[in-house]
């Protein structure tokens, strides 16, 4: 009778070991997939940026060589960079009503407001993709997200000379968590200040500012 006992606590063992090993095996299988599916829309979300930089920064730099003095874009710059930064905020969940306000053909500060925002995403494409457990996800786009602007809010305030009020509305912000709705609305305000002749010359400070010139 003892060893039938024995055998028969020595079976249920095994049999929970190997339904552990299978759920913790499934468990692993399933962290992996989340992990693969991250990486790939991580790596998806790098293209996009860095095919959105590219547009603002070479058409930026090729105003610099013509005009070393004073930067301005032409009619056809502000139509093709309009054309991209609205493809770029489109990709990345945007809908018209988040930019209205730079909806006007020939408003070039849509533009600014597609770069600025690529810089934040830029600094925090890490943060969007780390690991997470399946009840928490990161929302459609990272909506969940708390962003970080610390080392974009720099070059934003150097890119509208920081005079307009901006300093101030920043330090508000300061230990808030800023998700996606809050840096459309902090967006929209500091762009909305910038007059439409100084766009070119606040995009060329902010590329400068955030090392995405070849020399930088």
């Amino acid at each position: 009778m003892k060893k039938k006992l024995v055998f028969a606590g020595t079976l249920l063992l095994a049999i929970v070991s190997i339904f552990a090993v299978h759920s913790c095996s499934n468990s692993m299988d399933e962290d992996l997939e989340i992990l693969k599916s991250q990486e790939e829309e991580k790596v998806l979300l790098s293209q996009e940026i860095s095919g959105f930089k590219s547009d603002v920064v070479n058409t930026i730099m090729q105003d610099r060589t013509r005009n070393a003095d004073t930067l301005t874009l032409s009619d056809e710059q502000i139509r093709n960079l309009r054309a991209s930064s609205l493809e770029f905020l489109k990709s990345q969940g945007f809908e018209e009503r988040d930019y209205r306000d730079f909806m006007k053909e020939d408003d070039p500060r849509l533009i600014l407001y597609a770069t600025l925002y690529a810089g934040i995403l830029e600094t925090n494409i890490d943060r969007m993709y780390g690991m997470k457990t399946r009840s928490e996800g990161s929302g459609s786009g990272g909506d969940n997200i708390c962003y970080d602007i610390a080392q974009v809010s720099v070059c934003m305030l150097r890119a509208v000379a920081s005079g307009v009020g901006i300093d101030t509305i920043m330090q508000a912000l300061t230990g808030k968590c800023l998700t996606k709705a809050v840096c459309k609305a902090l967006l929209k305000t500091i762009v909305r200040k910038v007059p439409w002749i100084a766009v070119a010359v606040a995009l060329d400070t902010f590329i400068d500012c955030m090392g995405w010139y070849p020399w930088s």
